[in-house]
C-alpha cells in the first residue's frame, strides 16, 4: 500500500538562553493511502508538536517528512504554501469560516484561489456538500448554522480540492455529542471512499472512529493500537491504554 505520509526520525528541540527543551524525540511513522489514523497523548506529551511538523506548520530540527512523495522539509516557504493549498486539507476546532460568505462560497474558496473553472467549482461543491449532508445549506451564511453544520462546512472546504492528506485538529472539540457523532460518521464515510485522514483528539470516543491510534508520551511514540472487532471493543482497547498511561490521557488538550 502506498505511503502518503512518511516521517523519518523527525525531532524538535527548542533552545532558549538558559535551557534546551526536547519537545519531540526522534520519531518515525507512516500513514498509508486510505488510512484513518488518530494521535492521542497527555498534555505536554508532544502530540501537538508532532501534528505541527506533519502538517508543515513547523519545521523539524532533524529528520525528513515526505507527503505523497514530496520532501516538505526541503521546501522553501513559497513552495510550502502552494503545496499546502494543493495537497493538504485542514479541519480545525474553530471552523475558520468567513461570515461574509455563503456556505457555497466558503467551500469553494480553495478552488477559487486556484483559479479553477467556475463550472467545475460548482460541480465539486455540489458533490462534497451532498457527501457531507449540507447540500440544503449552500445558500446560508455561517451565522445561520449550528456548530455541527459549520464543522461539516469546514470539512467540505478541506476536501474540495481532493487533497492527498486531511489533517484534523480536535475536530469535535467545539461540538455537542450529536453534532460530533454526525461529523465523525461523515469523516468515516469519506475515509471509506478513499480519503486519508490524520486526526489529533483528546476524546477516546472520537478516536474510536479511526482504524489506528498512535499514543504519544514524553516526546515519543509510546504505543500503537489497531482496530479489532466492533467500535465498542476498540473503545475499550483505547481505555486500556489510557490506564497504562496512568490516567494522564484524560487530561488531553
Amino acid at each position: 500500500m502506498k505511503a502518503i505520509l512518511q516521517a523519518e526520525q523527525i525531532s524538535k528541540t527548542y533552545q532558549t538562553k538558559t535551557a534546551r527543551h526536547e519537545a519531540l524525540r526522534p520519531t518515525t511513522l507512516r500513514v498509508h493511502e486510505g488510512e484513518f489514523v488518530s494521535i492521542m497523548g497527555p498534555s505536554g506529551a508532544g502530540k501537538s508538536t508532532l501534528l505541527n511538523l506533519l502538517s508543515t506548520i513547523d519545521q523539524p530540527t532533524d529528520g525528513s517528512i515526505l507527503i505523497n512523495g514530496a520532501d516538505v522539509t526541503a521546501m522553501k516557504e513559497k513552495q510550502l504554501a502552494r503545496f499546502r493549498r494543493e495537497q493538504l486539507g485542514f479541519i480545525f476546532q474553530d471552523f475558520n469560516l468567513l461570515d461574509t460568505m455563503t456556505v457555497r462560497e466558503n467551500i469553494a474558496l480553495p478552488l477559487s484561489l486556484a483559479n479553477v473553472d467556475k463550472k467545475m467549482i460548482l460541480e465539486r461543491v455540489d458533490r462534497v456538500a451532498r457527501q457531507l449532508g449540507i447540500y440544503d445549506l449552500l445558500d446560508k451564511r455561517p451565522v445561520e448554522l449550528s456548530g455541527g453544520q459549520k464543522q461539516r462546512t469546514a470539512a467540505a472546504r478541506a476536501i474540495i480540492h481532493d487533497p492527498s492528506l486531511i489533517l484534523a485538529d480536535e475536530p469535535t472539540g467545539a461540538l455537542d455529542s450529536k453534532s460530533a457523532t454526525g461529523l465523525l460518521e461523515a469523516m468515516q464515510s469519506l475515509n471509506n471512499e478513499g480519503a486519508t485522514i490524520l486526526m489529533v483528539t483528546h476524546d477516546p470516543m472520537t478516536a474510536s472512529y479511526a482504524e489506528r491510534i498512535l499514543f504519544v508520551k514524553d516526546g515519543e511514540l509510546f504505543k500503537e493500537v489497531h482496530r479489532f472487532g466492533s467500535q465498542k471493543e476498540f473503545f475499550e482497547q483505547i481505555m486500556e491504554v489510557q490506564r497504562e498511561l496512568g490516567g494522564a490521557v484524560r487530561e488531553l488538550v
